[in-house]
């Protein structure tokens, strides 16, 4: 069986979802005051740290790292609130990049794969359920997964209700901004890190280091070390590399 056709009914509800985010993102340009702009931003390293970075990509895809009770709770609502997918599907769809990685089946690749089906998600491949056999075996990521859409109205009704409550931005900042941010940090590490900055590996795929993916990722773009040692928590290989998420990761690591 294929992750694409369990998948199948994702594509237009996770677009609808994320155009969301964009037109809510434009209309903040002309409506939001400077403060919970500072708050979005806050919002967004909060969320693409522990959800994005932490969350789905280093804990749940890689299993870099072991963790809590507590903390594992902590990046499952995280990894789900920010809207890219649930984690079974982008773990299947990044790990699939991993094993094509700038290959003609990689879903991402700016070098083999159309910009325009990247960023919409419109790519044509199949996609093995081998690659999720052990977050599909989690009873609560099956939840999320299966609830994804309906949590994520929830989030919607409960954020709007608030606004509405107290008549403030709340909706707009500690959601649609910062989530819209983490999309676009997915696309800087599509597209920066495979093409612009430097290689301390020769991989076979064309991964590079980019301090402007670094700078707008939060620390994610050293992403040639990466994918010379996906399973290492710790990005870092020279000295002036500094990885953030690292240093948070060693916060909450039990091993």
């Amino acid at each position: 069986m294929y992750l694409t056709q369990l998948l199948n009914h994702y594509g237009l509800k996770i677009r609808i979802l994320q155009y969301i985010f964009f037109i809510s993102t434009i209309f903040s340009s002309f409506l939001l005051p400077l403060n919970w702009w500072i708050t979005a931003l806050i919002c967004y390293v909060i969320f693409v740290s522990f959800g994005g970075n932490i969350g789905l990509h280093r804990y749940y895809c890689h299993n870099s790292f072991i963790t809590s009770k507590f903390w594992e709770n902590i990046l499952l609502v995280l990894s789900h609130y920010i809207g890219v997918g649930s984690v079974i599907s982008w773990v299947g769809q990044h790990r699939h990049h991993h094993i094509f990685s700038d290959t003609k089946n990689d879903i991402h690749s700016p070098h083999t794969n159309n910009v325009f089906k990247v960023i919409f998600g419109l790519w044509n491949v199949n996609i093995s359920k081998k690659l999720i056999k052990d977050v599909y075996k989690n009873n609560n990521l099956l939840l999320f997964h299966k609830w994804y859409f309906k949590f994520h109205t929830c989030l919607i009704i409960f954020w709007l209700s608030i606004d509405f409550v107290f008549n403030t931005y709340f909706f707009l900042s500690c959601y649609a901004i910062p989530n819209f941010l983490c999309l676009l940090s997915g696309y800087m590490l599509s597209f920066a890190t495979h093409g612009h900055g430097y290689r301390n590996f020769n991989t076979s795929d064309k991964s590079t280091n980019s301090w402007i993916a670094v700078i707008f990722t939060i620390g994610e773009g050293w992403h040639n070390n990466h994918h010379n040692d996906p399973k290492n928590a710790n990005t870092r290989v020279k000295w002036w590399e500094f990885d953030l998420q690292y240093q948070l990761i060693k916060l909450i690591k039990t091993s």
